[in-house]
């Protein structure tokens, strides 16, 4: 299931911030001692695509409509420049524009309720190239209350030949992504040499990688500002405990 609403949900985010914070300037006064041009702006993507080619996901050949589509949306009046924001929209509109199959991006408040779960489960296994070999999806709806948006939702699956469940509460259209704890608590015991790598896109969505712990490493070196982690909670998870 591939999600197509990075930039209204980000615009809309920014719009309502933009309107509580009383937020009125235009790009590119609003960027303070960040960017100070537009040429600036351009610069840090430019250095951001470079940087993902070196850590093997290239979308070098999709660099100017990144850009055009970047800084087009950052000039909007009231939208935060804060790097790691910005960088979130890098990596959300390599997802979007299909520049690279190595990226994951998903919206928790999801568009099919009924499914949530076994959906985001197929675009995982996507993003592995089948590795994950994730098979027998069975998504229960039976302790849902509908009406009151309340109860459980619990999913059933196979991961890499493991039988394997979760349950969350249900909050209607909002997924738990502590899913990707269970993924990778399976991948842990199986001995699997990957994880799934998360981050927020800063908003309501997650970016996920499917790499070892060293490429990890790697990534959160070359991108402090928005670092993956191996946990939805981004503490169960240390760098110094994957890095084995």
């Amino acid at each position: 299931m591939k999600m197509n609403r990075p930039v209204a949900l980000l615009a809309a985010a920014v719009l309502l911030l933009s309107i509580l914070a009383g937020c009125g300037t235009a790009f590119p006064m609003s960027f303070g001692d960040v960017w100070n041009t537009r040429e600036a702006l351009s610069e840090y993507i430019h250095g951001s695509i470079q940087a993902l080619a070196e850590l093997g996901i290239d979308a070098t050949a999709q660099e100017d409509a990144l850009t055009e589509r970047l800084v087009d949306f950052l000039e909007e009046p009231g939208t935060s420049t804060e790097k790691g924001l910005i960088l979130g929209f890098v990596l959300t509109s390599v997802y979007d524009l299909e520049a690279s199959s190595d990226i994951l991006y998903w919206d928790t408040e999801v568009f099919e309720i009924e499914t949530m779960y076994a959906d985001f489960l197929e675009a995982v296994d996507a993003l592995s190239g089948g590795e994950l070999e994730i098979t027998d999806v069975f998504e229960d709806n039976s302790g849902v209350d509908w009406e009151k948006d309340a109860g459980k939702k619990s999913v059933s699956f196979t991961l890499l030949g493991e039988s394997c469940s979760y349950s969350a509460p249900f909050q209607g259209d909002w997924m738990n992504e502590g899913i990707v704890d269970c993924l990778n608590d399976t991948l842990e015991k199986a001995g699997a040499e990957k994880r799934l790598l998360l981050c927020s896109d800063g908003y309501q969505g997650i970016i996920l990688f499917y790499n070892t712990p060293e490429w990890c490493e790697q990534y959160n070196e070359k991108f402090p500002e928005l670092p993956l982690s191996a946990s939805s909670s981004g503490d169960k998870w240390s760098l110094g405990n994957l890095v084995r």
